[in-house]
Order: C-alpha cells, then structure tokens, then sequence
C-alpha cells in the first residue's frame, strides 16, 4: 500500500477514525476529573560519605561513591525502612487502614508488612549524580500527611543506617566478650601456677629469670629458641585474632572486602557498564542488539564482582584458618620446647617458664581487650554521616492528575488508535479506492477512466455537445437523455 491508498483509505475511514479520537478524548478528561488530587511532598538528606571514621579512622574512596550512593537509596527503599515508618506513624492501628487490610486480604498476612508495601508503592527515591544528595519523595492524597510520611522516611532511614553500622560491632564485641572470658581465665591460672611454684620452691621470679645450675651453650641456645617461640606465638595468637575479627566482620559491604582493589576496579567498571546500559536503555530500546551486548557486560561484570568479593571473603577465611593453625603449630612447639628447657633448667627455670606463660596470656588477654573496646565503642556510636538536607514541607499545589497533559496524550493516543482501526477495517473489509486497486485486483491493463460529473456539468449544452460527438446521441446522464 502506498502514501496514495493509504490516505484514500483513512479519507474513507475517517468517520472511524474521528468516533476513536473523540472517544479516548473524553475517557481520558472523565478519569482525570474523576482521579482524586494528590500531593507531593520531598525531603532531602545529604550523605557525607568523605567523613572520617571517628573511631576505625576509616575513609571511604572517592571510586567507591557511586556505588555507596546506590546502596543508601535501596536501604531507603527497603522493606525495613517502610515497617519503622509504619511503627513509628502507628498507621497500622488506624481504624480505616485496619478496616481496609481486612477488606483487600481477608485477614491474611501482618497488616504492617502490607501498609509498608503500600508505602513503598507510593515512595520515590533519587540520588544525584554530581553531588551527595539525596531527594527522598512520597505521593499522597492529604499534603500532612504527604510530609509527615516523607519526613517518617528520613528519620527511619537514619536510624536503619546507623542500625547497619553498628549491629557488625555488636555482635563482634559479644564474640570477643565470650573469648575474653576465656583468656581471663588462662591468665589467673598462669598466675596461680607461678604463685604456687614460688610458694612451694621458697623462690622470687623477678622480671628477669635468676640464672640456675646449668649453663652453657646449650641452655643458651635452648633458651633462645624458647623465647624466640614465645614472641612467635604471642604475634600469632594476636594476628589470629585479628583474622578471626576481620573474618566475622567480613560482609560483602565491609571495608575490608570494599577496599579490595580488584573489587574496587570491577564496581568501577560494573557502575560505568550500567550507566551505559540505562542510556542504551532510553535511546535504543531493550531489544537494540548493543543493549543486548551491553547487559551481557553488565551481568558478566556482576558475575565478576560477586566472584570477586566470594574469593576476598574467601581469602580473609583462610588466613584466619591459617592464623589458627600457625597459632596451633607454635603451641605445640612452645609445649615441645618448654618441656626441653624444663629437663634442663630444673626447678629456677622452670619458674621462668612460668612467669613467661604469665607475660603471654598478659599480652594476649590485652590485646584482646583492645579490640573489644574498640568494637565495644563502635557498637555504642550515635552518630551517622546523614544529615537532613531539607526537610519535607505541606505544598498546597496537587502533583496529579495532570488533565490537560492527560488530554493532549489522548489526542496522540486517539489519532493512533483511529489509525490502527482503520487499516484494520480495511484489511477485513477491502475495497476498491483507487484505479491502482482495481488495475492490481484484475490483473488487466487501465485503458482509461471515466471521472464522476454531477447534474448541473452535464445540463450545460457545451458539455452535451461534446458527449454527443464522442459516444452518439443514444446517452443517459443521470436521469436526462440526450436524444434530439
């Protein structure tokens, strides 16, 4: 069909075409008129992610922002931030929302899970892409309670925030309250063990072992080695703990994993992928093959970086494993070695030995001790990097329904929706518009063609005359003879 048919057909059809836009016309203005007002309201809240740990003296990289600011908006829009809004509004003991979740669900399911999904529904959170900004906005049908919700949100947000910072420390500093119960007591019985050797040998162990019997190269020597065991030893029970804490504290969002930077390399390359990937999304269309390639990189990317951050994990597990048994190893060679210096010694050095056993478990339990009031205190902090920007005001101004931008799609929608009609009513009921049509049916030439003439051309005598020439006197025109 050409430009010619086609505008043949849409002249025949347009009847149709003008019922289907007036219509869609009308339908749309009905549904805005009948749409109840709603109302906008937007907080903003800025996240100072360049801040300095106060207390692990920790920065974040500037690489790593982007996907930062990406994590604060879902947290926002997560189900646990929607469910404080609703406890701390108590929404869910209001009688009509309580009345309308009996109505919708028949009483199934928690009415706080379901008024948070409807919150969330309703909420729009955007972060801005050159700043730390935050605009965190909800759609309501009350300006109050547009705000009030908004401002919930924000509030709600802050406390969840601080919540994910601080339950890790928590729960590491339960862990090392449990361990260092058990170095207390490895610490009192060394004590006890030492005390009870003075008491019983009438001996003073002072800083330093008193010199005994036996001397010579070989006590030297074994003496050496003993100690050179012991500092072995001590470092590794502390680096061991240390692995153990990093290795419980090892999240997939932990600055140990994040600061990787093979990690930080593919976040990089994983948020440019995705920026390329939304921009192909809006040009190109899902279906466009570079979009197709470009969401292949995406998802090999985050294959990539979920690998990644499985093997950093991984790798802080085996070096805590490895830690474990290093410190495991030494003890045993500090045990092989301790017997052998006690069979030389004798009765003053083994004091000596006890008094070193003291020096460790002193050493171990304080450096157990610093690491639990470390996380003991970062488990207690009360402040995050969020502050409240700008918080949500009551705008008397309605954000929807927007009749006259609702008409004027109409009109678009209409003009094709008529289209599409009448090709439709065309393709099931053809006919013949043009001499092309009727050429192209019959598969015979057009010889020519015979134009309609209306009853005052054809009364005219000079037009009679010259039919009369042309085909004789014996035609009709309509409803007058041209015979003499």
């Amino acid at each position: 069909m050409n430009l010619i048919q086609l505008l043949l057909v849409l002249k025949a059809r347009k009847k149709v075409m003008l019922l289907t836009l007036i219509i869609t016309v009308i339908t749309a203005a009905a549904v805005s008129v009948m749409t109840p007002e709603t109302f906008l309201a937007t907080a903003s809240v800025l996240v100072d992610s360049q801040s300095i740990d106060p207390i692990t003296g920790l920065k974040l990289s500037s690489d790593l922002l982007p996907g930062y600011m990406a994590t604060q908006v879902d947290i926002i829009s997560s189900h646990n931030v929607a469910a404080r809004v609703v406890d701390e509004l108590k929404i869910a003991d209001e009688p009509k929302i309580i009345a309308k979740f009996q109505e919708k669900t028949d009483g199934r399911g928690a009415i706080r899970d379901w008024v948070a999904d409807l919150l969330l529904g309703k909420l729009k959170v955007k972060a801005s892409h050159d700043s730390s900004v935050i605009d965190i906005s909800y759609l309501g049908n009350d300006p109050e309670s547009a705000a009030t919700i908004a401002n919930a949100f924000v509030s709600a947000y802050i406390l969840a925030n601080l919540d994910l910072k601080t339950q890790p420390a928590k729960q590491t500093a339960t862990w090392f309250d449990t361990q260092l119960k058990e170095l207390r007591d490895n610490l009192e019985n060394a004590q006890a063990k030492l005390a009870t050797y003075q008491n019983t040998h009438d001996i003073v162990i002072g800083g330093q072992a008193a010199r005994g019997v036996i001397s010579g190269d070989q006590m030297d020597a074994e003496s050496s080695r003993l100690e050179a065991l012991s500092a072995q030893l001590v470092a590794a029970q502390a680096q061991s703990y240390e692995s153990i804490s990093k290795n419980r504290n090892s999240a997939n969002n932990s600055a140990e994993v994040m600061n990787n930077p093979t990690i930080q390399d593919i976040s990089t390359s994983l948020i440019k992928a995705e920026a390329a990937l939304s921009q192909l999304g809006s040009t190109e269309g899902v279906n466009n093959p570079e979009y197709q390639s470009a969401l292949a990189e995406v998802t090999k990317l985050r294959q990539n970086l979920a690998s990644q951050i499985q093997l950093v994990r991984q790798s802080i597990a085996n070096t805590a494993e490895t830690a474990e048994q290093n410190v495991s190893a030494l003890r045993a060679a500090v045990a092989a070695q301790k017997a052998r210096v006690l069979g030389l010694k004798g009765q003053q050095d083994q004091g000596s030995v006890l008094l070193r056993e003291v020096d460790n478990a002193q050493r171990t339990y304080d450096t157990a001790l610093q690491s639990y009031g470390q996380f003991k205190l970062q488990s207690k902090a009360s402040q995050t990097d969020i502050s409240i920007l700008n918080p949500a005001t009551i705008t008397l101004k309605p954000a929807g329904p927007r009749t006259v931008l609702n008409i004027f799609i109409a009109i678009f929608l209409g003009a094709l929706l008529g289209f599409g009609f009448s090709l439709a009513m065309e393709i099931m009921d053809r006919r013949v518009r043009s001499k092309d049509d009727l050429s192209r049916e019959l598969g015979l030439p057009l010889l020519g063609v015979i134009t309609s003439i209306d009853a005052a051309t054809a009364r005219r005598p000079w037009f009679r005359r010259s039919i009369v020439q042309s085909y004789g006197k014996n035609l009709v025109i309509g409803n007058d003879s041209l015979k003499d």
